[in-house]
């Protein structure tokens, strides 16, 4: 039997039954077992579009990125290579077979090498949709991952799948940030391969245009580095080409809603560990009412909505009008609010206080963000 049920793996010659057993169905046609529900966009080794009616070569399942489509995904920003089109990335399974023979057939060949438990070769962690960030001081982050799971979707393949991964390569490749139809760079304005990438990117500050209290769309990309996009903020539009270059998104980094404000409190992150070293700065003006007290600190609350009883806390002190705190996290036990589960919605609340005897506190400001993990 070509499925391993102990790692999950298809390998080898592929039968009904060996991806049946695992996807959790019971189909009987070839068509019925490609275009099934239950395949994991992630895995690498899956059924894709193409023209060929034989098993495909490493380089006919990667794709050419024709429509922004790589693996079978749409993580790419099409031919124009247009960042205008970044929001759109957003890795859903867009190229999926579609069938008749020599047109678009559905082969069962294309699961060998299938994983049920796929994980991207390379992706990013960060700010969530739903956060609001202060646009006179953004503090919008990025965490590159990277993984050597051999049976998940490789971004590294996407930009440039001939080049060796090696550390020319990525020497120049950068991480950008589009906000509405804006883009810039984020710093550190290069990214280094290992075996085991994990860094962080920071955005830089705001161009006036994106200075104001708006809602607005906000997607982390990487590509080869773009000198014109150093330290230089660039707007697109629908036209915008930028020669050969090939943006991916980052998996996880897609088309957020995020509210830019005039003040600030809490970004609430995905990260799935503490990231040592690493900080978050908040700051707010000085209210009458508070400011000149000597004891000041920030309470940070969470709680789930419309689910069983839970809730977690966290308390700094604040150095007269700013603090610096670790990045939070809400998920897995990792960080100081302690909650889990896909799907769940919680409710963070941060709220600066002000005592004269470090006892009895009153509330100053706060504000409330509702996020669904």
């Amino acid at each position: 039997m070509a499925y391993n049920s102990s790692t999950g793996i298809i390998s080898g010659n592929v039968s009904h039954s060996d991806i049946n057993a695992a996807l959790g169905t019971n189909y009987k046609t070839n068509r019925e077992l490609c275009t099934a529900g239950a395949i994991k966009p992630l895995a690498k080794y899956k059924p894709v579009s193409n023209f060929s009616n034989g098993p495909l070569t490493e380089a006919q399942r990667r794709g050419t990125g024709e429509n922004g489509i790589f693996y079978g995904l749409k993580a790419g920003m099409g031919s124009a290579n247009n960042l205008y089109y970044a929001h759109n990335a957003d890795w859903s399974y867009a190229g999926r077979p579609t069938g008749g023979i020599g047109l678009s057939p559905y082969r069962l060949q294309d699961f060998n090498g299938y994983s049920k438990n796929p994980t991207p070769v390379f992706w990013g962690e960060g700010i969530r949709s739903g956060a609001t960030v202060q646009y006179s001081s953004p503090n919008i982050t990025a965490t590159l991952w990277h993984s050597d799971n051999a049976y998940g979707v490789d971004i590294t393949e996407m930009i440039n799948g001939a080049l060796a991964k090696g550390s020319t390569y990525w020497a120049n490749m950068s991480v950008y940030i589009v906000i509405d139809n804006y883009a810039t760079m984020m710093t550190p304005n290069r990214v280094w391969y290992n075996s085991a990438l994990q860094k962080n990117f920071k955005c830089p500050a705001l161009p006036s245009a994106l200075q104001n209290t708006a809602t607005r769309k906000v997607t982390i990309v990487v590509g080869p580095y773009d000198s014109s996009m150093d330290g230089t903020w660039v707007s697109f539009n629908s036209d915008s080409v930028l020669g050969g270059n090939k943006f991916v998104s980052l998996y996880g980094l897609i088309n957020m809603s995020i509210k830019f404000a005039s003040s600030a409190i809490i970004i609430v992150t995905n990260f799935s560990g503490a990231v040592s070293g690493s900080n978050i700065n908040y700051s707010w003006s000085q209210g009458s009412s508070w400011g000149s007290y000597a004891y000041k600190r920030l309470l940070i609350t969470a709680k789930q909505v419309g689910g069983p009883e839970g809730s977690g806390s966290y308390t700094a002190t604040m150095s007269g009008t700013s603090i610096s705190i670790p990045y939070l996290t809400i998920i897995n036990n990792c960080g100081f609010l302690e909650f889990s589960g896909s799907g769940n919605k919680y409710e963070i609340t941060a709220m600066v206080q002000y005592s004269s005897d470090n006892s009895n506190w009153n509330n100053a400001i706060s504000t409330t963000n509702t996020v669904t993990l």
